[in-house]
């Protein structure tokens, strides 16, 4: 009689405690379900978020102490006019540009825009740190038809140089602005990139020459006033 009251007890409580754990997997299951809506909600509207973002703008100076300076100019003065919600800028190494033309198939032109500061140094010849990067791009440009690069990318292009290291020239620099004739490497860059491999160009190519440029135009809080036209219209460009 003592057993049988025993194990009536026993099946009882066993009855609660599968009730008790069938209550238990449907709330965890349920509440598994409701976050594994949210879940997919939360990654459907990041994914609108990105799509509504506009492009990252990738700074990129090809080499040399002009170039570096022009970069963290014309960086200051792209981010100083952005809309924080359509343009990023960002620094970027040269190598970004090179991978682009390489493998052009894991470009997002969509998504990304390229600023490539290019300096031109004594003899029409590019920077020493240079050399390396406008030797790929230019071998690149050689191997291609003209115009079919297989992807289109956007960039925009400063070129710089100084009128005062070039001295066959140096005699014209006074009263005539020769920018453009500084900056041969810039200019072969440019070519390269927009007739040869396909790229698009916003804005106008910008041709510094630092030479006519104040002595602090590196240090000082606002860049000079043609760099700020510039990147105002490159800008514009891009987030339209």
């Amino acid at each position: 009689m003592q057993s049988a009251r025993i194990y009536a007890v026993w099946d009882r409580a066993l009855s609660f405690v599968h009730a008790i754990r069938a209550c238990i997997e449907w709330v965890l299951s349920h509440n598994a379900s409701r976050f594994g809506i949210a879940s997919r909600a939360s990654r459907d509207d990041a994914r609108k978020r990105r799509a509504q973002k506009a492009r990252v703008v990738r700074v990129v100076a090809f080499g040399g102490a002009m170039a570096r300076d022009a970069a963290r100019v014309v960086a200051r003065a792209l981010d100083s006019c952005v809309d924080a919600n359509r343009l990023e800028v960002v620094d970027a190494p040269s190598r970004v540009v090179t991978a682009a033309i390489a493998e052009p198939e894991a470009h997002d032109d969509q998504g990304v825009a390229y600023v490539i500061i290019v300096e031109t140094a004594e003899g029409d010849e590019p920077a020493i740190e240079a050399r390396e990067v406008v030797r790929e791009v230019l071998r690149a440009a050689a191997s291609a038809s003209a115009g079919t690069g297989a992807s289109t990318p956007t960039y925009a292009l400063v070129a710089i140089g100084d009128t005062n290291i070039i001295p066959d020239r140096s005699a014209f620099r006074s009263n005539q602005n020769v920018s453009a004739d500084c900056n041969a490497v810039g200019h072969t860059i440019d070519n390269a990139l927009r007739l040869r491999l396909g790229w698009r160009r916003v804005g106008r190519r910008m041709d510094v020459d630092a030479a006519k440029l104040s002595e602090d135009w590196a240090r000082a809080d606002d860049a000079p006033a043609e760099i700020a036209r510039w990147a105002r219209d490159v800008v514009h460009a891009l987030a339209a």
